[in-house]
């Protein structure tokens, strides 16, 4: 049976045609837009397939199990790249937090809990100031990005651990908040009596739940550099 290769195909005898490196020419481009490693791999593949020893049977499995390899790693890399957005996302979320704690410590905070209760007006009232919207914002949205990002990110014990802290900080913060600064927040808001006893306690009070805030803020940036670094590691 004679065989005559002419730019890419082989003709035989009994007029069939069979894919050879004209394959090769149109998918290396899609190959080396994403990386040019993969392209000594792919071309080793289809000239060993494009051996005329090689029976048709033989030729389609190679073709085959190449299409996989090429399938696989594009799966792998769009996993990484999903892996490396919400990882950006979550970090950019944890800003948000921490600059907004910052924010509170040091702009609203002080006046508001040292002049207890006539501060008050400053959240109550038709104008009051609503921070509660932003934290009800931004918190939900952190939370479900950290997770998903500790889920993503699983397998890779470079930036597991890492991940696992900060999420592990932020739990216990979200804890901490919703059984113990949330409710003294709320306790100070509804307190209306001003006899000088009830103004020294509240500002005593006022100044220890700031105290313990700063701690909270403290964690929460050791969680966001622990982020940070999980960013900086390579998956394994």
């Amino acid at each position: 049976m004679a065989t005559i290769e002419n730019e890419g195909i082989i003709t035989q005898s009994k007029g069939k045609f069979l894919p050879s490196c004209g394959t090769q020419v149109v998918l290396t481009p899609i190959i080396t837009c994403f990386n040019h490693n993969w392209y000594p791999l792919f071309l080793n593949t289809s000239h060993a397939n494009n051996s005329p020893a090689l029976s048709g049977k033989k030729r389609y499995n190679g073709y085959l199990s190449s299409s996989r390899q090429i399938i696989n790693t594009l799966i792998q890399i769009i996993m990484q790249k999903i892996k490396q957005i919400s990882l950006y996302i979550t970090i950019i979320l944890w800003a948000m937090i921490i600059g907004g704690v910052m924010y509170s410590h040091i702009v609203y905070f002080p006046p508001y809990l040292s002049h207890l209760p006539a501060s008050n007006q400053l959240i109550t009232g038709e104008y009051g100031l609503q921070d509660k919207n932003f934290w009800m914002f931004i918190h939900p949205l952190s939370i479900a990005f950290t997770i998903t990002t500790l889920v993503l990110n699983w397998k890779s014990k470079a930036r597991r651990k890492f991940i696992l802290i900060a999420a592990g900080i932020y739990a216990l913060a979200i804890l901490f908040t919703a059984v113990y600064f949330l409710p003294r927040l709320v306790a100070f808001a509804e307190t209306d009596s001003a006899t000088d006893i009830i103004r020294a306690e509240l500002f005593q009070r006022g100044q220890a739940w700031q105290h313990r805030s700063w701690i909270r803020g403290a964690s929460l940036c050791f969680g966001f550099i622990m982020l940070l670094v999980a960013l900086e590691k390579k998956e394994e």
